[in-house]
């Protein structure tokens, strides 16, 4: 048995694979800008760390004026951004990879609570001329959650964006 096609079908068909071609480079392109638009956003709410909410510290700000480095880590030249295809859909994956910078960045994001050895508050008063009390035994550092601020508002832009 024979199948045969209107014209009318043929054109249905070709106007679909249009169609679908159309929407994976939209797909695309929605995850890219939703990815380039959260490394913005982290870059930012990096450099404006401690204002507002929890303002910083004046050993933070003293450690900030010697480094030079606004977000006080150097972890912004160490975000990522990949864009992959996985079956139909587009998967943006943004990161900092694991060492050093990762682990700034989760101290930074999530605060902890370092204690204070003797070699520590050496190293401290040299290098940085700050000189901790014997009675302190701890160094809390606050989390200022600049990943999930960059997360929210990320979300928010992808939204928009999805709606137009």
């Amino acid at each position: 048995m024979d199948l045969t096609y209107t014209s009318n079908f043929r054109d249905a068909i070709a106007s679909l694979k249009n169609i679908r071609v159309y929407y994976k480079t939209v797909g695309e392109r929605w995850v890219s800008e939703a990815c380039l638009h959260f490394k913005e956003q982290l870059i930012a709410n990096l450099a404006s760390q401690g204002q507002g909410s929890q303002p910083l510290s004046p050993m933070t700000r003293l450690i900030y004026d010697r480094t030079g480095e606004p977000d006080g880590s150097g972890i912004v030249e160490h975000i990522g951004i990949t864009v992959t295809r996985v079956g139909n859909s587009w998967v943006g994956t943004i990161g900092i990879k694991s060492g050093k910078p990762t682990m700034i960045a989760l101290v930074q994001d999530q605060g902890a609570s370092i204690l204070v050895t003797e070699a520590m508050r050496g190293f401290l008063s040299s290098a940085y001329g700050i000189h901790l009390r014997q009675e302190t035994t701890h160094i809390h550092i606050p989390g200022r959650r600049f990943w999930r601020l960059s997360c929210q508002s990320t979300r928010q832009f992808a939204l928009q964006k999805l709606k137009k």
